[in-house]
């Protein structure tokens, strides 16, 4: 039937978070039901009627008596199943939680936990990236993960040797255990220091000691950075003031009404919240450590197919960073000023004359870093 077709799927970048912020995965015969009774709803002048929606909805599966324009004939057990679950949402939503269900379909364009989305399981959304879903139990923690592991990459990309993370205020060691702390690089201690200044303890999350990296690099994709001005300015202090030393708040204290009185609302219905109750904590912990000691540093000579430079830096001859050193022209780190540099390192990037000879018999005048031993032109 056209007209109990499930509508084309939602983009959820353009649903305000408030909104999409809470979902609940149902089977897609259900969801086109639901559709159809909110259409009705609207029209008879019952658009904020939850009750009025639910009962539609299940009148269309054939679960309930109700209007014309039975959809579907379910057994009696998947049918009382159905029946618990659109009264329990129908429940929630008439005491003010605006919960969004979506289909198995649409679900399929998000991203949940391994293993997710389970029935009757109601997910929230990540806050700043609207493909991201969590379970309720898991929400807090999986949050706070993720912005940690922002301010660390975005640190590492900065060129940090040493990171200390101690606990500040709220989270643990202990309490962090379910979450990933690693790093993908260096070696990680952990252990208890002691700060005379506050004559406490403070337990320290983890030290990692790294490489030094001859480039400073911002992480793409970053969704905290942008709201944590502290984050920016050790960043900017780092890219044109060579900072050798950093102090960097990770601060964690909302929590986005996923809290006692949601899981209270929750737990008087069939629904749940997917796993054990994980508290929320407001946080604060602290990042210390050192940067790389840099020379001078450039910019990338990297431009995109729009003319937009790339903003890393790089100490590289070529000028290029990390990302984009593929793109060097074999000759261009022989032209102007770097000349004179490029042969002081020669050893260390292994520059040899090309071996190749020309059609007179002369061998090529032109350098090369190519393992083949061949420039650019020899190459092809």
């Amino acid at each position: 039937m056209k007209d109990t077709e499930v509508k084309s799927i939602r983009k959820f970048d353009n649903i305000p978070y408030a909104k999409r912020q809470f979902v609940l995965v149902l089977d897609d015969k259900v969801i086109e039901a639901e559709n159809i009774a909110k259409e009705r709803a609207k029209k008879e002048g019952q658009k904020s009627n939850w009750k009025f929606i639910g009962q539609v909805t299940l009148a269309l599966l054939g679960i309930a008596a109700g209007p014309p324009g039975i959809l579907v004939t379910l057994p009696a057990a998947a049918a009382l199943i159905i029946k618990d679950v659109v009264d329990s949402v129908t429940f929630i939503r008439t005491h003010g939680i605006d919960i969004l269900t979506i289909s198995r379909t649409e679900s399929k364009s998000l991203i949940f936990p391994p293993g997710h989305p389970l029935n009757n399981v109601i997910y929230a959304g990540h806050p700043t990236n609207s493909k991201i879903y969590y379970s309720l139990a898991d929400f807090h923690m999986r949050v706070f993960e993720h912005k940690f592991i922002e301010a660390i990459n975005l640190l590492i990309g900065l060129g940090a040797t040493m990171v200390n993370v101690e606990s500040v205020e709220g989270y643990t060691r202990e309490d962090t255990r379910s979450i990933n702390l690693s790093i993908p690089i260096g070696s990680v201690e952990a252990g208890v220091q002691y700060d005379k200044d506050r004559s406490k303890l403070q337990q320290a999350i983890y030290t990692a000691t790294l490489e030094p990296k001859e480039d400073i690099i911002l992480p793409d994709n970053m969704v905290w950075y942008s709201h944590e001005p502290t984050w920016q300015q050790i960043a900017k202090a780092r890219q044109f003031s060579g900072l050798k030393e950093f102090s960097l708040k990770l601060d964690y204290n909302d929590d986005f009404g996923v809290n006692a009185k949601l899981f209270a609302r929750v737990s008087e219905t069939g629904l749940d919240i997917g796993g054990r109750i994980k508290d929320y904590q407001s946080t604060n912990w602290k990042l210390e450590g050192k940067f790389s000691e840099t020379g001078k540093m450039y910019r990338c000579k990297w431009k995109s197919e729009t003319g937009e430079r790339c903003k890393n830096l790089t100490s590289h001859p070529g000028r290029y960073c990390i990302l984009h050193r593929e793109h060097i022209k074999k000759e261009e780190i022989f032209e102007g000023s770097l000349k004179k540099k490029v042969k002081r390192i020669s050893r260390r990037i292994h520059i040899i004359q090309c071996s190749a000879t020309s059609k007179k018999g002369k061998r090529c005048k032109r350098k090369t870093y190519n393992p083949s031993g061949k420039c650019w032109q020899h190459e092809l």
